[in-house]
């Protein structure tokens, strides 16, 4: 992860921008180049798209760490440390405009300078990307997981498939944040009542999110699903590493 806190660094709509600030619509720039390079460069970056005021860019990224690690603020937000990209991106805004009109290091925090910051950094990447904060290889997650679904029907009795609203996961890792996907390949629909012609999905689509508690984790899906339909499960937690699962199904 960079935080690249300096003039426009962030820039990557040089395709469009007539050649502001010396740039070629091919060109590619440092944010976008690092997320472009193989092998190395970075996965997530928060950048300013334009020049953007140095005392607003201190306040901001005080705001990022605090994110982190809430105690480095202790004044502001609460006690639960946020690690996604965006996450962190939105809470060094707030913390900035909680202090237009202060004086921060000797310098006074000016509103326009606050709101320009608002749409000058962006998340370029991931913004749903975790940062690691201690070393991700003490803890390694389990592989298996178990589920059921739940909230079953057949949308059109007595004929039809099986469809489920959601889905009950068990799995040993408290706190634990399961995925859910529809797995390629899987049937989305039919395209004739026949069932001659099946559309196949093209990508992991998501279909739900959840938390494990007491070592359970109950998934609403985002759409009702047809239960023939190959699963995809993976498992992140606090600091390791996101995991592909093998899933048992049980009856």
């Amino acid at each position: 992860m960079v935080f690249s806190v300096n003039c426009a660094s962030g820039f990557w709509d040089n395709e469009t921008a007539g050649g502001a600030y010396g740039t070629t619509v091919g060109g590619v720039y440092f944010c976008e180049k690092l997320l472009r390079k193989a092998n190395g460069g970075a996965v997530g970056i928060l950048g300013d798209t334009r020049n953007s005021p140095s005392w607003a860019n201190s306040v901001l990224t005080q705001g990022f760490y605090d994110a982190i690690w809430p105690s480095a603020i202790g004044s502001f937000g609460g006690t639960t440390s946020q690690r996604r990209l965006g996450d962190i991106l939105n809470h060094g805004k707030l913390y900035l405009m909680s202090k237009v009109g202060f004086s921060v290091m000797g310098e006074t925090i000016y509103n326009s300078d606050a709101v320009s910051e608002l749409y000058l950094w962006h998340c370029i990447g991931d913004p749903t990307m975790e940062i690691w904060t201690r070393n991700p290889y003490l803890l390694v997650l389990p592989e298996l997981l178990k589920y059921r679904f739940i909230q079953i029907y057949y949308p059109f009795p007595p004929e039809g498939p099986l469809y489920a609203g959601g889905i009950n996961l068990e799995y040993g890792v408290e706190g634990a944040e399961i995925t859910v996907y529809r797995a390629p390949g899987a049937i989305m629909a039919k395209e004739n009542e026949d069932g001659d012609k099946a559309v196949l999905a093209k990508r992991v689509d998501p279909l739900g999110r959840g938390v494990v508690k007491n070592g359970v984790a109950f998934i609403e899906f985002l759409e009702d699903l047809d239960t023939r339909q190959s699963l995809q499960f993976i498992a992140t937690a606090e600091n390791a590493q996101a995991k592909l699962l093998n899933a048992k199904k049980l009856d």
